[in-house]
């Protein structure tokens, strides 16, 4: 599997969702006003699938830090384009895309710098595979998917800088 692979780290950004430091106050299932954005949680996320139920986050980074330090709201962009989201808990890899109509909770976001959409597929469908799930909880084994360890995953750059390569194999 390392043969020949690089780290999924190197050729894409990885990062966490919206932390807002108090959720009671920052998300609601009653929209208001154009600062609620849709949002996803890890629980929401399947292989190739995610719910949305209804939650929104009041995305006001500003407030957000004013009302807790430890707030990480992140940036607008990281939420707004496509990217590939990881389930944090729960059943091992497992992955979705997003087109960047969610906002993200208790996820690991997966973005590529040219924001090419067939290679976050492509990357999608390494990591929701059988190969790279074994790969996965047997290097690393923990309940959690951690972005550190996500980060060290060997990935043929050629297979996802070539979204035409047949990877239907590993899946």
């Amino acid at each position: 599997v390392e043969t020949g692979s690089v780290k999924l780290g190197q050729l894409f950004d990885l990062s966490f969702g919206v932390k807002t430091g108090d959720g009671q106050k920052f998300l609601t299932h009653d929209p208001i006003g154009s600062k609620c954005k849709k949002l996803l949680r890890g629980a929401d996320i399947g292989r190739y699938s995610h719910e949305f139920k209804g939650e929104y986050v009041i995305y006001d980074p500003v407030a957000m830090r004013k009302n807790k330090i430890t707030a990480r709201p992140g940036t607008k962009e990281r939420f707004e384009q496509p990217k590939v989201l990881m389930r944090d808990t729960g059943g091992g890899l497992m992955g979705d895309f997003d087109d960047g109509e969610f906002y993200q909770k208790d996820v690991i976001i997966i973005t590529d710098r040219a924001k090419e959409v067939p290679k976050l597929k492509v990357l999608l469908a390494l990591l929701n595979s059988r190969l790279m799930r074994y790969f996965y909880e047997t290097t690393f084994p923990t309940l959690h998917v951690q972005r550190d360890e996500l980060t060290v995953l060997p990935v043929r750059e050629d297979y996802v800088t070539n979204p035409d390569q047949k990877i239907v194999a590993l899946v």
